[in-house]
């Protein structure tokens, strides 16, 4: 086998659907697979909340032929036993099979090496299924998120992927002690803060970011490390169970405050943007609509989001004013190509506010780049239960792609009692048929 092409063997290799520990167990076969199978079996590097998770991280980053080869770093931290016991294992098996880098020629040693690592790594894993039920130490936190502060001994990093406890644990007022979570998200912010310059970072995917706020997610060290980004995805999670939670004061200096700052740090060169709310909000500031600007951004996707036009004065019918989504595909009409948008609403409190057949027709007569335009669900009365066919005339989640402000409950779709209705049915259909049309019209012309 080792007379093969190293690059056959990696054709060979990519044409096969391989998981880490299989890379393991190939790099252990013979000299040519060990050099062919290292990148794929390092290329991840999971990280866990745990007492001591540094220590592994560091011993990892010492290896040269590891830490070379290292080009995505992920947080684990949603306390998902099983998923991450299967982690675990894999991530465990990396430590057992990295030993022997550094004495491959040493077949004599390498059998003993073997089975001393991996009763090790049998050990490791019970004492790991233990601790995972149990609540994070200040000092796991502490030494996990220190691993976030030496990622530049990762010298071909490209990507962080911090994947937080998907449940809002903390109380909206400040002066109730923070949850594990939010202390992990917190410390793991501040060590990124710390973290000197990363030359290859292009990607940085939070999943599960509180929104309530948190100093250290603007610290100038983290907005700095984020400024070269190409792709930024952010999945937020609110205290939906608190019905009011739209209008704490923590939770809105997080959406029209912090997070804006945030998405600016990568202002030169992002390429696609993705901001997920699980509660459906008014995202982002006016001035984030108004005043963004990304010179290379081409796709967005935005999820559980409320767009509205600027009032003059509250209750005041918006006329001719066009919606903050609609500012903000404007001012990037010239590099935009793709926007995506689910669960998202315009907000109508008055028969005058914009429609979807207006948003429509901006993005039409503005954005000439513009290749795709995805609108899930599509507006109109929602589907009745008891028929995948028929449309329920008086639907009780009321008419999907509209919303209006009910202090008591937040947004709503029912507008049963609402100054306002909504639009004619199927007019907001007609004009997305017809962007459509448009969009794949000129896709042929660009073609031929």
């Amino acid at each position: 086998m080792d007379t093969l092409p190293a690059e056959l063997m990696s054709i060979v290799l990519d044409d096969h659907d391989l998981e880490t520990n299989d890379y393991i167990a190939l790099r252990a076969v013979s000299k040519l697979l060990h050099e062919v199978a290292t990148p794929r079996a390092f290329k991840v590097l999971n990280v866990y909340p745990k007492e001591n998770a540094h220590t592994r991280v560091l011993a990892l980053a010492e290896i040269p032929n590891v830490s070379k080869h290292v080009q995505t770093v992920v947080l684990c931290a949603r306390k998902d036993l099983g998923k991450d016991l299967e982690l675990h294992y894999y991530s465990s098996r990396l430590i057992v099979s990295c030993s022997l880098d550094r004495d491959w020629r040493l077949q004599e040693q390498r059998t003993d090496k073997i089975i001393e690592d991996t009763t090790s790594f049998l050990l490791g894993l019970a004492q790991f299924a233990d601790n995972i039920r149990q609540q994070w130490t200040d000092k796991a936190i502490e030494d996990t998120s220190s691993v976030f502060s030496h990622l530049a001994k990762f010298t071909s990093l490209q990507n962080l992927q911090p994947d937080f406890q998907g449940e809002f644990q903390d109380s909206v007022y400040e002066d109730q002690p923070p949850s594990a979570t939010r202390k992990l998200q917190i410390a793991v912010f501040e060590c990124m803060a710390q973290c000197p310059s990363l030359p290859f970072l292009h990607t940085f995917a939070i999943d599960n970011l509180m929104a309530t706020t948190n100093d250290a997610m603007i610290s100038p060290g983290l907005l700095q490390l984020l400024k070269d980004l190409k792709h930024l995805f952010i999945r937020v999670i609110a205290d939906t169970e608190n019905e009011s939670a739209y209008c704490e004061e923590t939770f809105m200096d997080f959406w029209y405050e912090q997070l804006p700052k945030l998405l600016r740090a990568p202002t030169a060169n992002l390429r696609s943007l993705t901001v997920i709310s699980d509660m459906h909000v008014p995202i982002l500031s006016p001035a984030f609509w108004s005043e963004g600007f990304y010179p290379h951004l081409t796709h967005v996707h935005f999820h559980e989001a409320m767009f509205s036009a600027e009032r003059p004065f509250e209750g005041a019918p918006t006329g001719d004013a066009k919606t903050n989504l609609e500012i903000f595909a404007i001012n990037h009409r010239s590099t935009l190509r793709n926007i995506k948008l689910t669960n998202c609403s315009l907000e109508r409190e008055t028969d005058t506010d914009r429609t979807w057949v207006d948003v429509c027709r901006t993005l039409q007569d503005e954005l000439v780049h513009l290749e795709a335009f995805t609108l899930d669900p599509l507006p109109g009365p929602a589907i009745n239960d008891d028929s995948e066919d028929e449309v329920d005339e008086e639907p009780d989640d009321g008419h999907l792609g509209y919303a209006y402000l009910l202090i008591e409950t937040g947004y709503i779709h029912n507008f049963d009692g609402a100054v306002a209705g909504p639009p004619p049915i199927g007019l907001d259909i007609q004009a997305l048929d017809t962007l459509r049309e448009v969009l794949q019209q000129r896709s042929s012309l660009s073609k031929t």
